[in-house]
């Protein structure tokens, strides 16, 4: 399923939200190079498709600019995918081939479950960066939040707080809702950081005087 998520969401057209509007960009363009948290250290990252341009700007007012990027390391799988991409091989349309028919999306992902003997597989982690930018009293303000490591902070903590909260009847919204427009975020984060998680959060000002 991992794969399947990693592959997919590199595909076609994918929302950002960008200068205040909705618009598709082709996933896995636009590739920068950010710096994580170690033992990640410079990763490349591309636009990626997720729900978060789609669902921010309708939760919290005034956001001009959502816009998600991600990536797989090292780097050669990163690039070994946009190849694949660019070739046809993550193509959902059948081909017939001997006789009979092949997805080659379907062949990809299950080539995909191997990795080759001797290939780097990089570090065993994962790593998360937000960043927010914003203008306060007159100054450009850039606040940063990073976190690192396996799948429980980025994904398992977090579903299992939200839970709770469910459970216990803190979450009053009803249908389907975006995690931002239900949670209470400091509650949120006082469970999320109660459980181990380290957020490492940086804040820098900037003005025509200097920083």
């Amino acid at each position: 399923a991992a794969w399947d998520h990693s592959l997919h969401m590199t595909l076609g057209k994918v929302p950002q939200y960008i200068d205040g509007e909705l618009v598709q960009v082709e996933g896995g363009s636009g590739v920068v190079a950010e710096d994580f948290l170690d033992p990640l250290g410079t990763c490349h990252v591309r636009y990626v498709g997720h729900p978060q341009p789609l669902t921010i700007p309708r939760y919290i007012k005034g956001v001009k600019n959502v816009i998600i990027k991600g990536g797989l390391i090292p780097l050669w799988v990163d690039e070994l995918i946009k190849e694949q991409r660019d070739t046809g091989f993550l193509s959902k349309e059948p081909v017939s081939l001997n006789g009979m028919t092949v997805v080659p999306y379907d062949l990809t992902l299950k080539l995909w479950e191997k990795i080759p003997e001797g290939r780097d597989k990089g570090p065993q982690a994962s790593g998360l960066k937000v960043i927010v930018k914003g203008r306060r009293d007159g100054k450009d303000v850039t606040y940063t939040a990073d976190m690192v490591g396996r799948m429980a902070p980025g994904t398992g903590i977090p579903a299992s707080i939200a839970a709770l909260m469910m459970a216990a009847g803190d979450v009053t919204q009803k249908g389907v809702v975006a995690p931002e427009g239900c949670i209470d975020p400091d509650r949120f984060l006082e469970a999320f950081l109660r459980r181990g998680a380290k957020i490492h959060q940086t804040e820098k000002i900037s003005s025509l005087f200097g920083n």
